[in-house]
């Protein structure tokens, strides 16, 4: 098997990986719509133990479910898609993890540049949370283009 064979395959294993992780996180998207519903049904037509049901049943703890819905009451479905076709010069995506610290930004055009220096700079989660929380502590830092965030990305 030569070199260029091996490179294919790599390639192939990646883009691969790549899919899986982003269906991954459609369905923990998917997921928090599901639980957001729970959590604000006025009407009252679920039990207090209807997320730790649905937790049993797809095997996860509670906390992970609220933070599913987190995102997705911040984070919009025409926005979700967009953040999940960045990608880094390696072709990653960002992570759910990162996902977590932006729906933190409820300012879309700071989350938005936010994401567009994470995946340009391949930020870890560590480095996009300080940040995230340097942002919502000082937002004319981030305004002011001390991170490069480029156009659009502007704080309130």
């Amino acid at each position: 098997m030569g070199a260029e064979c091996i490179e294919e395959i790599v390639r192939h294993v990646a883009a691969r990986l790549g899919e899986v992780a982003v269906a991954e996180m459609r369905i923990r998207y998917e997921l928090g719509v599901v639980v957001h519903s729970v959590r604000a049904d006025s009407a009252r037509r679920y039990s207090r133990g209807t997320l730790a049901q649905l937790a049993r049943m797809v095997n996860v703890d509670v906390s992970r479910l609220r933070r599913c819905a987190r995102v997705t009451e911040v984070i919009r479905a025409s926005e979700f898609d967009e953040l999940l076709n960045l990608r880094d010069a390696s072709g990653r995506t960002l992570t759910w993890s990162h996902l977590e610290l932006l729906a933190q930004v409820r300012n879309g055009p700071l989350r938005r540049g936010l994401a567009l220096a994470t995946v340009r700079d391949t930020l870890s989660v560590r480095t996009l949370g300080d940040r995230v929380a340097a942002a919502l502590r000082d937002p004319a830092k981030v305004r002011d283009g001390h991170w490069g965030l480029g156009e659009g990305a502007k704080g309130p």
